[in-house]
């Protein structure tokens, strides 16, 4: 068996020294893990039921639920200056939508998460519609979609 010369041994010394500290890295340091809030479980299946009933299999359930937790933190009862509910309408656009898709959504009830959870999903797939899909890739016309929804 060679002896190995000095660099060899210094590179091996380092290569040992950075596997010894990954290892234990990886052994003490626990492992972020995002938690989904209470509340966002109890929404969990009718948010996914709107969604795919209004935008189909493919609906983009998770950026609703993203957009329901910066709107409102999934509070059912949050209020800011302008607007109310689950998904943050403001009086003028929840009047607007259900008088639009009053068949779909009923009266108006901000406060009911049901009808705020559908009325979200409707409210976004009717912005979608109208901005341009040919001019965009589709994540720009999400946040074209997203930014018209507090626009």
């Amino acid at each position: 068996m060679r002896s190995l010369s000095w660099r060899e041994d210094v590179v091996a010394a380092a290569i040992a020294g950075l596997i010894a500290g990954l290892v234990s890295t990886l052994l003490v340091v626990p492992r972020a893990q995002a938690q989904v809030p209470r509340a966002a479980e109890l929404h969990k299946r009718e948010l996914i039921r709107n969604a795919r009933a209004v935008w189909g299999m493919d609906a983009p359930v998770a950026t609703f639920a993203a957009q329901i937790h910066q709107e409102s933190g999934w509070r059912e009862d949050a209020r800011s200056q302008y607007a109310a509910g689950l998904a943050q309408f403001t009086p003028h656009t929840a009047d607007w939508i259900s008088g639009r898709y009053a068949a779909e959504l009923g009266a108006n009830q901000p406060f009911n998460p049901d009808w705020a959870l559908r009325a979200l999903v409707r409210y976004d797939k009717h912005l979608w519609d109208r901005v341009q899909p040919e001019t965009m890739p589709a994540c720009d016309r999400m946040a074209m979609t997203l930014a018209a929804y507090n626009g």
